[in-house]
């Protein structure tokens, strides 16, 4: 679609639509923690080590601390606490993160603590914000928001608003077959990587059903509800083939349950009505790809639009979605992983040349 076709479809968008600018100075840091707890609740020694941590992370300069918890795709798994920390540049979150109680904790882990990190980095340039309403959500916590009222509605739009002058496209040749992220097994002592291709692709989608009352809330229960979920479902359960590396299905649990209206049996984080779900593309073009390669999606794209676009019934409403999208370079993740199940996260690229071939960018010890 050539960029005057875009632009008029663009346009006819009458209802708002919010972004976030960021410092072009330098750049801002999402961290992710987590704790898997090895059981569906962690028992006590594992519970005054999240305490701690969450005290750490409290008295830190971080811009806002998201606190949830998270099913493992892999119901035998168990959950996991998981904290999204946003920090507006390297410089803070290195404060906190090299602080001597900081250190020390994170040092003196237990070899099967199930602790995990990963560190990202993006630049304005390659990283956008985009939500339905201009409250402080994900990256919107370390920018200020701003009408979208162009690159938007269409196939492609994401891309648009990136960096022109990058391709933006995965090195990788082949996919790299990971280690076995199945089962139950746990790896002792620590995994880290420091070593990536350029231009994973990382998004956060996130659901806010908390406003949504009478009407709008039985209007979604009994139209998206189902469609939804099934949607992220597929996604979920996507793979290397779809380019995902990695995903997860997080959910805040001090929030409601939203009403059901089907007898599946859907995540619990697809329950609860504050929701986040986190992906890892080979690249931003793989992200399209599976948007248009699922019936689920394109059917759920086209009665959201309905429902929600200028001459829709629920126009105007409640619903909270918003989203971050960034491309990171190779130097740009971290990640670490203590004693965690098998296939983690990253873990089950470590020994591949694209993630450090298991000599520079790979270390793993007791």
């Amino acid at each position: 679609m050539s960029t005057k076709t875009r632009s008029r479809s663009s346009s006819r968008l009458k209802h708002k639509m919010f972004r976030s600018q960021f410092s072009e100075s330098h750049p801002f840091v999402l961290a992710i923690f987590g704790c898997q707890y090895h059981d569906e609740e962690p028992d006590s020694s594992k519970s005054a080590l999240i305490a701690r941590f969450q005290q750490l992370l409290a008295q830190s300069r971080a811009k806002h601390v998201e606190t949830l918890e998270s099913d493992d795709i892999i119901k035998d798994r168990g959950s996991s606490r998981i904290w999204i920390s946003y920090w507006h540049s390297p410089q803070q979150y290195e404060l906190w993160w090299q602080s001597p109680n900081v250190a020390s904790f994170w040092r003196n882990l237990p070899n099967t603590a199930g602790f995990w990190r990963e560190k990202l980095q993006f630049t304005a340039k390659n990283s956008m914000f985009e939500s339905n309403h201009a409250q402080p959500n994900g990256f919107s916590h370390v920018g200020s928001f701003a009408p979208l009222v162009d690159k938007t509605g269409y196939w492609g739009a994401y891309r648009d608003r990136l960096d022109p002058d990058d391709s933006l496209a995965s090195p990788l040749q082949s996919i790299p077959t990971t280690t076995s992220s199945h089962g139950t097994k746990i790896r002792p002592g620590r995994v880290t990587l420091d070593t990536f291709p350029d231009n994973i692709c990382f998004v956060v989608e996130g659901q806010d059903f908390g406003s949504m009352h009478g009407k709008e809330l039985q209007y979604w229960c009994e139209n998206f509800d189902e469609l939804t979920n099934e949607w992220v479902t597929i996604c979920l359960e996507a793979d290397l083939l779809d380019g995902i590396l990695s995903s997860r299905i997080c959910h805040d649990p001090t929030s409601a349950i939203i009403p059901s209206t089907t007898s599946r049996c859907w995540a619990r984080g697809l329950k609860h009505n504050r929701r986040f779900q986190m992906f890892y593309f080979q690249d931003l073009s793989f992200m399209e790809r599976l948007g248009k390669k699922y019936q689920a999606h394109r059917d759920l794209r086209k009665a959201f639009s309905q429902a929600y676009g200028p001459d829709g019934p629920m126009f105007g409403g409640d619903l909270l979605l918003w989203v971050d999208m960034g491309v990171l370079k190779a130097g740009d993740i971290e990640a670490e992983y203590v004693g965690c199940y098998e296939g983690t996260g990253f873990m089950g690229f470590a020994g591949y040349e694209a993630f450090g071939g298991g000599v520079e960018g790979v270390k793993s010890r007791l």
